[in-house]
Order: C-alpha cells, then sequence, then structure tokens
C-alpha cells in the first residue's frame, strides 16, 4: 500500500499565483495534495484560518507574501514555532537581505519572485520531495 502524498497549504490572495500552484500541484502522480487554501491576507487571519491550518498539519505551506512581506515571514515563523518540520515555498517581490535572511530563518527553504512560472515553481517543489519524506 503506498505511503499517502504529504498535504500542501496554500496562501494567496492572488488568483494567477494560486492558479500556477494548482497547476504544479494537481497532477497526475503528484508528489504532494493541495489540502486546503486560504484566499485572505495575513492582516485579516483569525482564529478560523489558523485552527484549520492547525488541523490539517500540512507537511508544506506555499506562502504569497506579496501583499505584506514583513507579516508573511512573522506568520512563518509562528507556523514553524507550531511543528519545526514543517517546510515553507514563498512567494512575493525582492527582499533586502535582511529579510531574506529572517524568511530562511523562519524555515523557508525557498523564496520566489513574483511573477512566478509553474517552470519556476516545479523545481522548488521537487527540491522538497526529499525533504519531506
Amino acid at each position: 500500500m503506498p505511503l499517502p502524498t504529504p498535504r500542501v497549504a496554500l496562501i494567496s490572495t492572488d488568483p494567477a499565483f494560486r492558479s500556477v500552484v494548482k497547476a504544479v500541484l494537481q497532477v497526475p502522480d503528484a508528489e504532494f495534495t493541495l489540502a486546503l487554501e486560504l484566499t485572505g491576507s495575513f492582516s485579516g487571519f483569525g482564529e478560523q484560518e489558523v485552527v484549520a491550518l492547525r488541523e490539517l498539519d500540512p507537511a508544506l505551506i506555499i506562502l504569497d507574501i506579496e501583499d505584506d512581506p514583513e507579516l508573511g515571514v512573522r506568520f512563518a515563523q509562528f507556523m514553524a514555532e507550531q511543528s519545526p518540520d514543517r517546510r515553507f515555498i514563498a512567494a512575493g517581490p525582492g527582499l533586502s537581505p535582511e529579510l531574506l535572511l529572517e524568511a530562511m530563518r523562519a524555515g523557508m527553504a525557498d523564496y520566489l519572485v513574483k511573477p512566478v512560472t509553474a517552470d519556476a515553481l516545479h523545481p522548488a517543489v521537487g527540491r522538497m520531495t526529499g525533504r519531506l519524506a
């Protein structure tokens, strides 16, 4: 019996970015299962969103931090503290070296500058396969 595929949560207010993520993740024989999609901004997150993420306990969270990069990094830190083995792929604007370093310390294993294409996201997701096995 095959092992279940790791679950992924997608957090983005950008429909184009969500479409790219779905195009990469929702293919036959995908390495991951897109199990939760949150379309609100981090500033609007409340208990309902946090509870949904905790209950799902995704192995990977794909974060779009374009709307508020600093808050997105702080959110990743918060979620990493809940589950240290969790990994993140983030996308957004070019970051200052200081904020990029903070993002990496928060557990972001990959950071892609938007706009993100499937050709750019696919290898990032592929790199997570070995890290989450």
